[in-house]
Parts: C-alpha cells; structure tokens; sequence
C-alpha cells in the first residue's frame, strides 16, 4: 500500500516529515537511521510522488537536566525500547547533527516546539514523548541549546 503517495500529485504538492527523535544514546546511530528512513521516503516520492520534496518537518529531542532519572530498569527513559533523553549539556551535538541532516535532503523548514509540557512522575500523568522536547523547560526558562540554535540560524540568514 502506498499511503497518502496515492493522492500525490493531484491533492498536495510537498511532503513533510515529523520526526521526533527518540535517541537511542548515540548520535552517529541516530543520524544513520534517520537517513536511512527519509532515503527511503525520497525513494518513494521520486517513484509514486512525482518526485515531491520535502518542504518541513517538525523537529524535536528530549532533554532533561542532569540527573536524568531511569523510569525503567535498562535505563531507558520512555515506554518504547531503547528510547533515551539526552542531557542538556550535550543536547547541541543532536541538534546540530540533525539539522545538517535535513539541510542535505533538502528541508527548507524545521518548525522546533516552543516549550516543555511534563508533569512531575508523582502526578501519575502519562507524559508523551514530545512533552520534553520543547526548548523551552517546563519552567519557561531557555534551555542552553536555544542560543546556539538561534546562532546556526543566523548563520545562514
């Protein structure tokens, strides 16, 4: 089955793509299975899609503060195996290896959510994953990946 390829061209021009990332703790890994994933997209644009481009896609990574606390016992973060957050320190390498890597397949925009949503583990609310993914803590205070992002943006403008 080809999906939404079928309705292409005639419904919608663009492609977008949401990749929020679940790290599985190595950034080279990442970046390979993400390339992997939207090779493949490109494949089947070009053969069903009348070779659509991708045009955006939303993008985010989960981080926390050090320490990050272990809600499962192989350390993972999330219900979905092997999905991890990445501590704030270390959060710019993500995204600098990312948007690199939407700038050669040819993205022209990432849209980055503006803020976290979490509620403390206490609450017994299922946090999804997006909900640590904003650049924004759930305090309203940047996270220290904000100016850095705004610097790579401005070097490009």
């Amino acid at each position: 089955r080809l999906g939404l390829c079928e309705y292409a061209p005639k419904s919608f021009d663009v492609c977008n793509w949401h990749p929020f990332i679940g790290t599985c703790q190595t950034l080279e890994m990442d970046l390979i299975t993400c390339g992997m994933r939207l090779d493949k997209a490109h494949e089947l644009l070009a053969a069903h899609c009348d070779k659509q481009p991708f045009a955006a896609s939303a993008f985010g990574l989960p981080s926390l503060p050090e320490p990050i606390p272990n809600y499962k016992p192989d350390g993972a973060f999330f219900h979905v195996p092997g999905s991890y957050v990445i501590p704030r320190d270390r959060l710019w390498e993500w995204y600098e290896g990312f948007f690199g890597l939407f700038e050669h397949q040819g993205f022209h925009v990432l849209c980055l959510l503006a803020e976290d949503r979490y509620a403390p583990v206490s609450t017994g609310r299922k946090n999804r994953y997006f909900d640590y993914c904003g650049l924004l803590g759930v305090d309203g205070e940047p996270k220290p990946v904000t100016e850095q992002i705004g610097e790579w943006n401005k070097a490009r403008a």
